[in-house]
Order: structure tokens, then C-alpha cells, then sequence
């Protein structure tokens, strides 16, 4: 079986590769945050010691939203692979993501979601027009 461009999981994969990329520079923006979480024993380290509480919070959300990121672009590129499309909600809730960051931070890297929430509405627009073009065409059988 071929695949085609249709059947590559775009959306999943550009969630999956901003996921990567953040969790690969997180000891480069949040070292001293995950070397303290280091020395303090992993373990119950963010919240053990009050005094260097927020240093280590820094780090461990950092790392915590890229994880729940890269779990989100997983299950797309699995949705993807099946039923060869995601929901438009998808794009709009990317979008809302964006919006919401760049918002709060506009000189972050928010502005990335923008490629799969546009890949998203893209691939629902595509699918629906394939999906009418299909309908179409039985009806006149």
C-alpha cells in the first residue's frame, strides 16, 4: 500500500516536532530550575522546599506542558493514520492556544501553533470537500 500525501499525519507530526524541540531546549532556557529540581531528589523536590518553590516550578511546568504536548501530537498522528482526518475543532482549540499565548507573551513561541492549526483546517477542508465530492457521485449511480 502507497501512501499518499492525504495520509500523512501533518497535523500530528508538526504538534510532535514543537513538542520535541520544546522539551530538547528546556535545560537551555530552564537549567538552574531542573538542576535544583536535581538536587532537591526528583522526588516531591518542586514543592519540598518553599524557598525554591518557584524556581523549580518554572522548570517543571516547562517540561510537564511539552510531555502533555507531545501526548496531544501522539494521539492526532494515531487519529490521523485511521480515520485520515481530525476534527476542525482541533484547528480552532490550536488556534485558541496561539491566540491565548501570544496574547499573554507575543515575543514567545505560540506563533508555532499556527502551522498545525492551519494544517488542520486544511485537512477537515479537504476532507469535507472529498467527502461531498464522494456523496455526489453515488447519489448519481
Amino acid at each position: 500500500m502507497t501512501v499518499t500525501a492525504r495520509q500523512r499525519p501533518w497535523v500530528g507530526w508538526s504538534i510532535s516536532g514543537i513538542a520535541v524541540i520544546h522539551l530538547l531546549t528546556a535545560a537551555a532556557f530552564y537549567g538552574p530550575s531542573l538542576q535544583s529540581i536535581w538536587a532537591g531528589g526528583v522526588i516531591n523536590a518542586v514543592e519540598a522546599d518553599p524557598g525554591s518553590q518557584l524556581l523549580r516550578s518554572v522548570g517543571f511546568w516547562y517540561l510537564a506542558s511539552g510531555l502533555a504536548t507531545l501526548s496531544l501530537g501522539l494521539v492526532v498522528t494515531w487519529l490521523q493514520r485511521r480515520l485520515c482526518e481530525v476534527p476542525t475543532m482541533l484547528g480552532w482549540l490550536l488556534l485558541g492556544i496561539t491566540v491565548f499565548g501570544v496574547v499573554l507573551m507575543p515575543a514567545s513561541a505560540f506563533w508555532v501553533f499556527l502551522v498545525p492549526a492551519t494544517l488542520a483546517f486544511l485537512q477537515a477542508r479537504r476532507f469535507t470537500r472529498d467527502r461531498a465530492a464522494n456523496l455526489v457521485s453515488a447519489s448519481r449511480r
